[in-house]
């Protein structure tokens, strides 16, 4: 572990105009495709190996150096790369503070976390943007561009997404580790994105299901988008059951308990509310076949709030993947738990992409995580619950 001290010299926390240090010119880094062939493929050979849907043999059989616009165009597209001409060491970060609130802490903290675990000779710039108005990201972008910066993370809503699709330039990269590009249309492929991907864990959160399926919502929107994969990927009726307010009185607010006896029960809701319902439904006489919940409530807490016979059908999805001890204790001195705060472990990957990719090629990668077609390819896991420990089911690709 670094000492501390080293994370004032490598990071450049400034909200009006920048200071940063300026580090001697080094090319853009690329994913690496290792070519295994020993013959070489000329562009016909890789225009048949794009076309025959042989994508994994055309990256690593593309040449960077090939003449063929069209060419380099869907290998950038595959890989989610933008070829960019940088000679700065600078990555600004965009907050947008009303909107994260405290949010925008646990950017800072993990990203400063990661710089002083890896020494990576990173100068990063958090720029103010309040809110996701469109004027505020525009500031914020040319605050950034004045100093010479392209690449960016910026920790958006759908909006503030909108917006910066809009205005980013095609020699700029951004890195949005809110959203998920499945939730997106029409992106610029110079936006990679770091999101839940919560369609494939409600997918994997299925097969635990049987006949009967039921889902509680809370009329956020993301309890709602949760709620509609859940019907999509469930090819049948779901039965939903709004629950509203802070006091959440189950037997008040429930009219078809009979419902969700027997059934497969999605807590499409944040930790709180998720335990109230739980909790509750044995209060009604209802038994569910299994509690089952995403990302959103993959949560040490829900060890201690909900007792483990109220608990013993609950699964839970989880694409947290830390492998590294160090960056856990380094990231928990900024009070950050990186096995369990999705946005922090989401921030990292972003941080070490861009680095490794644009700024630094030797540097050493610690997330295993690939870029596939501009967003992060997120393994899932399937976790019960046992005492004060969660136990892993499976793992998938």
């Amino acid at each position: 572990m670094r000492i501390l001290l080293l994370v004032f010299c490598t990071i450049s926390l400034v909200f009006c105009e920048p200071r940063a240090k300026i580090l001697s010119s080094i090319p853009p880094a690329k994913e690496i495709y290792i070519n295994l062939q020993t013959q070489k493929c000329d562009k016909d050979c890789l225009l048949k190996l794009y076309e025959d849907d042989m994508l994994i043999s055309f990256l690593t059989q593309f040449e960077p150096n090939i003449n063929d616009d069209e060419l380099k165009s869907k290998y950038l597209s595959l890989s989610g790369q933008t070829l960019l001409d940088l000679d700065t060491n600078k990555i600004a970060v965009i907050i947008p503070q009303k909107i994260i609130k405290s949010y925008a802490k646990v950017v800072q903290n993990v990203l400063s976390s990661y710089i002083l675990e890896t020494n990576a000779k990173i100068s990063l710039k958090f720029i103010q943007s309040d809110n996701e108005t469109t004027q505020n990201i525009q500031n914020a972008l040319n605050i950034a561009r004045e100093s010479g910066i392209k690449l960016f993370i910026t920790p958006f809503t759908q909006v503030g997404t909108n917006v910066l699709n809009s205005l980013i330039n095609k020699d700029e990269i951004a890195y949005i580790p809110t959203i998920n590009k499945a939730t997106t249309t029409n992106i610029s492929q110079n936006i990679i994105f770091g999101g839940v991907a919560y369609d494939k864990q409600i997918a994997y959160l299925l097969l635990k299901a049987e006949d009967k399926i039921s889902s509680f919502v809370d009329g956020s929107p993301l309890g709602d988008y949760l709620a509609s994969v859940v019907e999509a990927m469930a090819n049948k009726d779901v039965y939903q059951a709004q629950i509203s307010g802070k006091d959440i009185n189950i037997k008040e607010q429930l009219s078809r308990p009979d419902k969700i006896n027997n059934s497969a029960v999605f807590l499409n809701l944040p930790l709180i509310k998720a335990v109230l319902v739980a909790t509750q439904l044995k209060n009604l006489e209802v038994v569910p076949q299994k509690l089952l919940s995403t990302q959103i409530n993959f949560d040490p807490h829900i060890l201690t709030m909900i007792e483990q016979k109220d608990r013993n059908e609950l699964y839970l999805a989880n694409s947290i993947n830390l492998s590294n001890d160090s960056l856990r204790a380094t990231a928990a001195l900024f009070n950050i738990n990186l096995d369990h705060n999705f946005i922090a472990y989401s921030n990292a990957i972003g941080l070490e992409y861009l680095y490794a990719n644009f700024i630094n090629s030797t540097a050493n990668r610690i997330f295993k995580e690939q870029i596939v077609f501009g967003q992060v390819n997120y393994d899932v896991k399937i976790y019960k619950t046992d005492g004060y420990k969660f136990i892993q089911e499976n793992s998938t690709d």
